[in-house]
């Protein structure tokens, strides 16, 4: 049935027979691989992980579960998959190719390049001129090379960089191309001759594709060959664009259609539309092929296409030179104007071409190129609501820095803001600005604190606006901050702003039954069911901007109708925007929240717990946190591991949401309240057979002190049902280096990258409760592979270790200086 494309009819027989035989391992590998063919891709991974737990030699399931984890991002896991596919299997090049690429996109490439050229055994690629010796990469002297290509005129373009090189080794360097990049590559350095007739070429000794030279020479990160521009324009421009003051962008939108990888890479021509409501930006289209539909869009937005002046890669790159910038899709109009030197911002999709590798903005390979990934598959919309928002810094800058970046350049002040446009010496200097900056005030709703998720968040958000001349924040709900629990450098900072709140409250309390009008934009904290606090009743604005975190996924028409009266949404996660889209809300944004490296950083531990295995375990006590399977898990694994202790922070303040955790299985009641307020957390553990010297229940301590106690981990584990944001408790145990176990659901999934963190990828469905009714998206994960990941660290330190820096690096994206920033750029795109 799955050979003659009855797919469905296959998927129901597959089930059919694990439901006779759930340890059937070839129909959990087949199962699977229809699962991802669908896209489920976490239905396909727990069927694969199922396959290998029933037979771990099973080279299919090993490598169907390393493809699934790499189409989800996580390359890096993807690796050993791949490694024991290919050590339970018969030599398979396409299994060492995939290997290749996925070793390469993490930037192994002394390994990922001599995988590499198992692709000339695959069916994908025609060998051509192997009957002379491949280059060794030794002297050259007294003998030809050709270099030849074999995939794309991009890869061409990329790696004909390494012309000089070889031309350094000695000898004669001929370059095969196709005629359309002929004209172009007889302008580089090193080359002797350039031929597109294969009838021309002269004798020669030894060849080398052109993408084996990075394995031959010994590429390495550090050793790119980054000497941009290698490639130049003509001297006759045969068309020239008329003048203007507005920038210049070139923009492509759809690859080459043979590329197996064409659909995922390439967007649309409309998407660049949202573009065009940037002033003073001329948009110009390179797309060389395209739809009669595409071209009517062109025409409507007035848009010139530049097609019929792009005969070849010469008169493309010539017309490139006279844009100010390039915005396209990975295809070879990027490598292009990179090895041109121009500014190009490259959007790319999810699972990027290995050249691209993982999580950078830059590229070390072009380095006038930023990066605009997708954080999703298929999310090409908030790829250019990134760009739109960089777009619009890029005129602010410009304009900023026009009196001295664009006088005396003879360029307009837009286009020496880029660089790659501007001469070294007409860079702007630091400067005191002529014009003191507009000051844009904005206020929070909710109070800033330092014991809750909502007010670190506020509190950290105040902390950045005091340190931006550009904005000025107003606290408009009274502080809970107390004394003994804010750091004390912190509190002198707010404490200004304190005083000042202090004043609107008598001013609020005053005129109770009125409603107060800010003539500036007014954030208002949102929940589930995108409830407030009605504080918005009271306080109102002409620029309403709402900050949701909400993990019940009921949501009313009534509360859709109501949310369209704010500016924008900004969520706090993309599971959160994702839901938000799909109830039809079109004012949403997603910004995670942030981390403050002075607190949560890598630094020795003091080691106070000798040689016992730390578990740290954070975050209120309750149903959709799942301390329960942490219980159940820790159980097991302190049976085979005496030496564990576990850390727990579980105090919560509304003891209420703990109900559900006594029906679950996992663990026996629930703790008592104390007269205090407090939980009986250690008692509770107690009554679940842990024995008193196996866990230290630590409280609530402040934010400012976590920090110290987190680094006595070796392991940080959350099995969170539900996060609404991305678990603020887990992001800063990752930017403590720790190594970090995260449930594969909701929005932990913004903090499941490649090799970062352990992620949980068995993930059940969980039952509703009266507090939680909606629980769609939700993930319950399993004890057992709970246990499996803390064996892993366990027995794997050092591995473990290199994660946790690894997440700790990344991390150092996710500062809260960082996300106020992003933040604010959504904030001022409605105000």
């Amino acid at each position: 049935m799955q050979i003659q494309g009855n797919l469905e009819a296959a998927e129901a027989r597959y089930a059919r027979v694990i439901a006779i035989n759930p340890r059937h391992e070839l129909a959990h590998s087949y199962l699977g691989f229809l699962k991802q063919k669908k896209g489920e891709l976490m239905a396909a991974i727990a069927h694969y992980q199922q396959a290998i737990e029933i037979d771990p030699n099973a080279a299919e399931a090993n490598l169907y579960l390393g493809c699934a984890l790499q189409d989800l991002g996580l390359t890096a896991e993807s690796i050993a998959y791949y490694d024991r596919a290919i050590q339970f299997s018969p030599p398979s090049p396409n299994t060492h190719l995939r290997l290749a690429l996925a070793l390469l996109l993490t930037g192994n490439f002394q390994r990922g390049f001599a995988e590499y050229e198992w692709r000339w055994k695959t069916q994908e690629l025609e060998p051509r001129y192997f009957d002379r010796p491949l280059w060794d990469g030794s002297d050259l002297q007294g003998k030809t090379i050709l270099l030849h290509p074999e995939q794309g005129f991009g890869d061409a373009i990329h790696f004909v960089r390494y012309a000089p090189l070889v031309k350094a080794k000695g000898g004669r360097v001929i370059v095969a191309c196709h005629l359309l990049l002929k004209r172009l590559f007889e302008g580089i350095a090193g080359v002797d001759r350039v031929v597109s007739n294969p009838g021309e070429l002269p004798d020669f000794q030894v060849q080398s594709p052109l993408l084996s030279l990075p394995g031959i020479l010994g590429t390495t990160l550090e050793t790119i060959p980054a000497n941009i521009p290698y490639l130049t324009p003509p001297a006759e421009v045969k068309f020239v664009l008329p003048p203007t003051d507005k920038l210049r962008v070139g923009i492509v939108w759809a690859g080459g259609p043979l590329n197996r990888k064409n659909r995922e890479r390439s967007c649309q021509l409309s998407d660049f539309l949202a573009l065009l409501d940037v002033a003073e930006v001329s948009l110009y289209s390179l797309q060389k092929d395209f739809p009669a539909g595409d071209r009517a869009l062109l025409n409507q937005h007035s848009i010139p296409d530049l097609s019929e002046h792009l005969n070849d890669f010469a008169d493309t790159a010539a017309i490139i030179s006279q844009l100010d910038l390039v915005i396209c899709i990975d295809t070879s109009i990027a490598h292009l104007a990179g090895a041109l030197g121009k500014p190009v911002w490259i959007l790319l999709s999810f699972v990027p071409d290995w050249r691209w590798m993982l999580k950078r903005e830059d590229s070390p390979w072009y380095p006038t190129a930023r990066l605009f990934r997708q954080q999703k598959t298929g999310d090409w919309e908030g790829v250019f609501d990134r760009v739109k928002i960089a777009l619009q810094n890029l005129i602010s800058t410009s304009k900023k820095a026009n009196s001295t970046a664009g006088a005396g350049t003879g360029a307009p002040p837009l286009q020496t803001a880029l660089p790659g446009n501007a001469d070294r010496e007409d860079l702007p200097r630091n400067l005191p600005p002529q014009n003191p900056p507009k000051v844009t005030g904005i206020g929070i709703s909710w109070p800033i604190s330092v014991t809750s998720g909502w007010g670190i968040y506020g509190m950290n958000l105040t902390l950045q606006l005091l340190k931006n001349p550009a904005w000025e924040v107003a606290l408009l709900a009274t502080p809970s901050i107390n004394s003994e629990f804010i750091n004390p450098l912190h509190k002198s900072l707010l404490l200004p702003v304190i005083e000042k709140q202090k004043t609107f409250q008598e001013l609020a309390t005053a005129n109770y039954d009125k409603q107060i009008a800010c003539n500036f934009p007014v954030l208002y904290a949102l929940g589930n069911n995108l409830a407030s606090s009605g504080v918005e009743n009271q306080i109102t604005s002409g620029t309403q901007v709402g900050v949701i975190f909400f993990e019940d996924t009921r949501i009313t028409t009534e509360a859709i109708e109501r949310a369209k009266k704010y500016s924008v949404i900004v969520a706090g996660s993309n599971w959160n925007a994702d839901v938000l889209k799909s109830c039809g809300l079109t004012n949403v944004a997603m910004v995670n929240q942030g981390i403050d490296p002075a607190i949560f950083h890598p630094a020795p531990k003091t080691n106070l717990m000798g040689d016992r295995f730390v578990i740290f375990s954070g975050g209120k006590l309750e149903y959709r946190k799942g301390q329960d399977i942490i219980v159940a898990a820790f159980k097991r694994f302190r049976i085979k591991h005496p030496d564990a202790l576990l850390i727990t922070a579980w105090h919560n303040f509304w003891p209420q949401y703990m109900l559900g955790i006594e029906q679950t299985g996992n663990a026996i009641g629930l703790p008592n309240i104390n007269r205090d307020g407090t939980l009986g957390i250690a008692q509770w553990l107690l009554a679940n057979g842990l024995p008193a010297d196996s866990f230290i229940d630590i409280g609530l301590i402040p934010n400012h002190l976590a920090g110290q106690i987190v680094r006595e981990a070796d392991c940080a584990v959350f099995t969170n049902r539900c996060e609404g944001g991305t678990n603020l408790v887990a992001m800063e145990c990752m930017a403590c280096g720790i190594p970090t176990i995260l449930s594969a659901n909701t929005g932990h999934l913004d903090l499941i990258y490649s090799n970062i963190c352990y992620p949980l990828f068995k993930q059940g469905r969980v039952k509703p409760t009266a507090h939680f009714p909606g629980v769609e998206g939700w993930g319950e994960s399993d004890v057992d592979e709970v246990v499996a990941a803390l064996e892993q660290v366990y027995s794997r330190r050092e591995e473990a270790k290199n994660r946790g820096f690894a997440a700790a690096d990344f991390m150092l994206d996710w500062t809260w200086e960082k996300q106020v920033k992003r933040f604010l750029d959504v904030v001022s795109n409605v105000v």
